[in-house]
């Protein structure tokens, strides 16, 4: 049954709009090619968050830039303040040249896939649907993670036993070490799945599948340009779960794979295998080049 996108509340079979609140109701839209992009008007789009970040650092940048010059305007003594404003100022302002051009990247990327123009998909999810897909994420992250825990875990309890052996007068300090590397452990890995799941079911389902990336519930993935490159497309979970793999250059000639798993609404099966009908076809004719 089909649910309202701003209230959640159950709508009327055959409505177009929320008889509560008055939203329009959007199917999920699916288009075979980006060569036939959905009508913009009909898509409920996404804000560009990353325009807001880009345009908050380019203010702080400018920040920095005057507490640069402030002491020299102002006649500010370097003993007594003005160095130090200089000398902060310099290192922020260093560090916001490097991140607002970044962000500025970023938004333009997110905005290309998310303009409603050359889309592969646009799907929305109901609310039993996309809470079947929160509650297995958080299955499949929770083993994930309590199992590299008490592998780390270990690890740490072989090497303190190592230490204790070599040198026994340290049992105690070795023993309160292995406590605060559980903990930190523990904290990061429950962390690590518990926020997004509390994401997951604070927002609205909804995923748009673009040539050049993916966005799936506020999380925005590309691999188009800078280091990124789109490795992968694939079926999991029982032919429910669309598998898009990429990977991003994190040091000199090695490279590390990401996964988006995008939940396949319900009848849209077929419009998935055409979707990996698309990337295997592009990324084939990007191999041959």
């Amino acid at each position: 049954m089909p649910f309202c996108s701003h209230c959640n509340l159950l709508l009327k079979p055959g409505a177009h709009f929320c008889h509560k609140c008055g939203a329009q109701y959007i199917e999920a839209y699916v288009t075979p090619t980006p060569q036939s992009p959905p009508p913009v008007n009909m898509l409920e789009l996404p804000s560009n968050r990353k325009q807001t970040y880009a345009i908050i650092w380019l203010c702080l940048t400018l920040a920095f830039l005057a507490c640069i010059l402030l002491p020299f305007i102002a006649d500010i003594d370097m003993m007594n303040g003005g160095g130090a404003m200089i000398f902060i100022g310099f290192i922020m302002f260093i560090t916001g040249a490097i991140v607002t051009p970044f962000y500025f990247k970023l938004a333009k990327k997110f905005s290309n896939i998310v303009s409603g123009k050359n889309i592969l998909a646009y799907w929305i999810y109901d609310a039993a649907e996309w809470g079947e897909y929160a509650e297995g994420e958080l299955r499949k992250r929770k083993k994930e993670k309590w199992a590299m825990f008490w592998f780390i875990t270990l690890i740490g309890i072989v090497v303190n036993i190592i230490l204790c052996i070599a040198k026994p007068a340290g049992l105690f300090f070795f023993v309160i070490e292995q406590f605060v590397l559980m903990a930190i452990i523990g904290i990061t890995a429950y962390l690590s799945y518990s926020l997004p799941h509390q994401k997951n079911v604070r927002n609205m389902g909804r995923a748009i599948i673009a040539p050049n990336g993916v966005y799936l519930n506020g999380s925005f993935h590309s691999w188009q340009g800078l280091s990124a490159r789109f490795e992968s497309v694939r079926l999991t979970d029982n032919d429910t779960i669309l598998q898009f793999t990429y990977s991003a250059l994190v040091r000199y000639g090695q490279r590390e794979n990401y996964t988006v798993n995008v939940p396949i609404p319900r009848n849209q099966l077929s419009t998935a295998f055409k979707i990996i009908s698309f990337f295997n076809e592009h990324n084939g004719m990007k191999n041959n080049h």
